[in-house]
């Protein structure tokens, strides 16, 4: 414990990360209060169809898969914080897309959710993740990272506990409308960030042949695995739960609060090995950590049962996060 407290003691932030963090924690806090709750929302919606909210998963990551190296030509032309502050709106948008949304005219409204949340994504994410791998630096990343993490955790520890009393008592409505404000103030820390721009230079084709090239396969099924774990359990696993506890929004709330509590000390110690050069070894427990607690999570019935395969599950997925995105960070900054 000391030695951690040792080295987090000695990291600092330049004053740009700071305001791109600021950013980041309030955008966080407003899509966290929907979280889990909004693939609730739309199962349902969809007359308790499981099917259908991970068809909606993978349709919205197709979409952007595919018009990624479009939405990458605008770095040079308009840069990275104007389109930043771009994103924002877009991602109110489709809130409020789902604040208006009517069962009886379903397409449209999925369908305006579709297109303002990919909108988003394009011109908010991948801004966001190379102006972050430059900003961090290489050889204190992993702490900077967990720091970080461990703020937006607190946030996420708390916020659940309040959305599900409310939805229990007032629906969705509310929790929709605080959303947009939320996303909307997180604009604010973008103004005064200077505009900084970068060259996408493959084209259209040429970014998938470079996708799918031999010596990138390895890099990207290990994208594509994690993002498809990462698209099913966000799906399968918190409907599992309100099903499994009778649908009741405010246990559910705070069971979900109770989960990422265990995070915090964790990401800790995984942002120190991180940094002395243990990624291997991260992944190596991340792999067998992920894959087992499936298993585990196949027998659970009460809720202290469910926390434990929470946590079991978030130490494994912890340690992979923190390898795979200074990973990521490495090549961006590169």
């Amino acid at each position: 414990m000391n030695v951690l407290l040792k080295e987090y003691s000695s990291i600092k932030f330049p004053k740009r990360l700071k305001k791109l963090y600021l950013n980041s924690l309030i955008r966080h806090i407003g899509m966290t209060l929907l979280g889990s709750f909004g693939v609730i929302f739309f199962y349902q919606q969809f007359d308790n169809s499981f099917t259908k909210v991970i068809v909606l998963r993978f349709v919205l990551f197709g979409i952007f898969m595919l018009l990624l190296p479009i939405g990458a030509k605008f770095f040079k032309r308009v840069g990275f914080e104007p389109l930043m502050r771009f994103a924002m709106p877009f991602l109110a948008l489709s809130m409020l897309s789902l604040y208006l949304f009517d069962k009886t005219d379903m397409a449209a409204w999925i369908g305006l959710y579709i297109v303002t949340l990919t909108i988003f994504r394009l011109t908010y994410w991948m801004p966001y993740h190379i102006d972050y791998a430059k900003l961090t630096n290489n050889k204190s990343r992993g702490k900077q990272l967990a720091i970080m993490s461990n703020i937006e955790i607190i946030f996420s520890a708390v916020i659940p506990i309040f959305t599900g009393f409310v939805i229990a008592r007032y629906g969705f409505s509310p929790i929709f409308l605080i959303s947009i404000i939320v996303v909307l103030a997180s604009i604010i820390p973008l103004l005064s960030l200077e505009t900084t721009y970068e060259e996408y230079s493959f084209s259209y084709w040429e970014s998938f042949k470079k996708l799918f090239a031999k010596k990138n396969r390895s890099l990207f099924l290990s994208h594509f695995s994690r993002g498809t774990e990462t698209a099913v359990s966000g799906v399968i696993w918190p409907i599992y739960i309100f099903i499994a506890f009778n649908e009741e929004y405010t246990t559910f709330g705070i069971i979900a609060s109770l989960s990422v509590l265990s995070l915090v000390l964790l990401r800790a110690f995984v942002g120190y090995l991180d940094d002395i050069g243990k990624k291997q070894l991260l992944l190596k427990i991340s792999g067998f950590l992920g894959a087992s607690s499936w298993i585990l999570k196949m027998f659970v019935d009460t809720p202290t049962e469910v926390f434990a395969a929470d946590t079991y599950y978030n130490t494994g997925r912890a340690s992979q996060d923190m390898a795979y995105t200074h990973t990521m960070y490495e090549h961006a900054a590169d």
